[in-house]
C-alpha cells in the first residue's frame, strides 16, 4: 500500500500531502468497515461523509458514525478487525485511548510507518492517527443510504442521506460549545447543493442536548442560523478551516458577507423569505 500511495501522491502539491494521505487511509478504513461486516451497524456522517459520499471540497480528519444496529456491534471487535486489515496492507498500526461507553464508542488508529516513507515527515516513526467514533444513541428518523464508492478502491458504505447530515450538521453548526470553522464551510456547501434538513432528526437532536432550545420550525431554525453568522468571529472560522481547503481562495466565501448572501439566496429558492 506505501508504494502505491507514493505514487498516488507524486502529482499532488506538498502543502496536500497529509490531508491526500490522511484520505486515503479514510478509504482504506472505510473499506475494512465493510470487509469486516460492520457496515450495516453503522450510518456514516460528519462532515467526512460529505467529502467522501458527495463530493464536499475540504479534507476532514476523523470518522463519524451513528449506530444504527445494535445487534452483532461490538466497538472493541471493530478496532481490532481494522488492526488486522492495517496489519496486511505491511501497515504498523495501534490503537489508542479506545473507549466503549453507552452513549459513545471511539478509538483512535495510528500509523507509525507511513508519513516518512512518503516524504512527509522528517523523523521516522512519525504517527499518522484518525480518530474513529460512533454514537451510540442517535436522534431517531436519520434516513440510511448505501453508496458505491470506486476510486481507488471498491468499497460500499452505508452512510445518512444528504437531508439527515444537513439536520446533523446544522446542530453541530448552532451547538457545539466552540466555533469550528469547519462547520461553517460545509453549511456553505449543503445551502449551496438546495438541501433541506431533516426536521425530524434536528428536532430529535436538540431534544437529546438542549431540550429548551425551542428551534421546532424552519424558519426558527434559520433565524437562528443567521444569528450565529451575524457574531462570528472570522479569524477564528478561518483559521480552523485553511488547513482543511483544497482551494485556498474559497476562504474568501467563508466571509460574513457572502455566508449571509448564500443563506439569503437558499431561503429565496425554498421560498422562504430572506
Amino acid at each position: 500500500m506505501i508504494d502505491l500511495l507514493a505514487e498516488r501522491l507524486k502529482p499532488v502539491a506538498p502543502h496536500l500531502k497529509l490531508n491526500s494521505a490522511r484520505e486515503y487511509l479514510q478509504w482504506t478504513l472505510l473499506q475494512g468497515i465493510d470487509d469486516a461486516g460492520c457496515r450495516a451497524n453503522l450510518a456514516f456522517t460528519g462532515g467526512t461523509a460529505l467529502r467522501v459520499v458527495f463530493g464536499n471540497k475540504r479534507f476532514s480528519e476523523d470518522l463519524d458514525f451513528s449506530l444504527v444496529k445494535r445487534e452483532g456491534y461490538d466497538t472493541g471487535d471493530l478496532c481490532r478487525a481494522l488492526l488486522q486489515r492495517l496489519e496486511r496492507l505491511s501497515l504498523k498500526a495501534g490503537a489508542s485511548d479506545v473507549k466503549d461507553r453507552k452513549a459513545v464508542g471511539s478509538f483512535f488508529i495510528r500509523i507509525s510507518n507511513l508519513l516518512h516513507p512518503l516524504g512527509i515527515a522528517r523523523e521516522k516513526g512519525q504517527k499518522l492517527s484518525i480518530k474513529i467514533e460512533v454514537d451510540k444513541n442517535p436522534p431517531a428518523g436519520g434516513r440510511v443510504e448505501e453508496y458505491l464508492f470506486q476510486d481507488p478502491i471498491l468499497f460500499y458504505v452505508n452512510h445518512y442521506d444528504l437531508p439527515s447530515l444537513f439536520a446533523t450538521k446544522l446542530h453541530a453548526f448552532l451547538f457545539r460549545g466552540y466555533d469550528k470553522g469547519r462547520d461553517y464551510y460545509d453549511l456553505l456547501f449543503l445551502l449551496g447543493r438546495k438541501a433541506r434538513p431533516n426536521l425530524t432528526v434536528f428536532r430529535n437532536a436538540v431534544r437529546q442536548t438542549h431540550p429548551r432550545a425551542g428551534l421546532d420550525t424552519e424558519e426558527s431554525l434559520f433565524e437562528a442560523v443567521r444569528e450565529k453568522i451575524d457574531r462570528m468571529d472570522e479569524r477564528i472560522i478561518l483559521g480552523d478551516v485553511r488547513p482543511f481547503l483544497l482551494e485556498p481562495a474559497e476562504e474568501r466565501f467563508l466571509r460574513k458577507p457572502a455566508l449571509l448572501k448564500a443563506l439569503g439566496q437558499y431561503l429565496a429558492d425554498m421560498g422562504r423569505p430572506s
